[in-house]
């Protein structure tokens, strides 16, 4: 577990960056003020980052087919985005580990390299922040503003603390 102090400095350093990046540089959010913070906690883990992107591509195409049959937009649009954000990333990890034996859930194709077991995901909450930029600046700019403040954060987390891992 990652001391209480980094993360604080994480996310400070993050959203001191997405700030810069936005007002003096790029006008890019970087999917939320939070994101970059917690992804330079999870630098170490490409996997980690991978699954967080793919379980937030899967959140924004969910949510892109529901606004073609219902009404969405502003703060309910934001609400469902974060919730299906949860949904998804909840099931992928659940789906992982072969899911709960007690609810009777069993998903016997884990073991043969269709889902790769123990996937891990940054949280469940920041996918949802991600898609929720894609959908308002476009998957590549969100993607480049969150590469370059994940990674700004990451080396003042590094110059101060050395190696975080999670």
């Amino acid at each position: 577990m990652i001391p209480i102090e980094i993360v604080q400095v994480a996310l400070a350093v993050g959203i001191v960056f997405s700030l810069l990046i936005y007002e003096k540089f790029f006008k890019l959010i970087p999917g939320g003020v939070i994101v970059p913070g917690y992804l330079a906690l999870a630098v170490n883990e490409p996997t980690v980052l991978l699954f967080t992107f793919v379980v937030a591509l899967i959140t924004f195409g969910i949510v892109y087919g529901l606004s073609n049959y219902l009404v969405l937009f502003g703060r309910r649009k934001f609400l469902i985005t974060i919730l299906i954000s949860f949904a998804v990333g909840w099931g992928v990890e659940l789906l992982s580990r072969g899911g709960p034996s007690e609810w009777g859930l069993s998903v016997p194709w884990t073991g043969l390299g269709v889902i790769p077991a123990s996937i891990r995901i940054v949280g469940y909450l920041i996918p949802g922040l991600i898609a929720n930029g894609f959908e308002r600046q476009g998957i590549a700019k969100t993607s480049f503003a969150i590469l370059i403040v994940t990674m700004l954060t990451y080396a003042v987390l590094y110059a101060i603390f050395g190696v975080v891992k999670l």
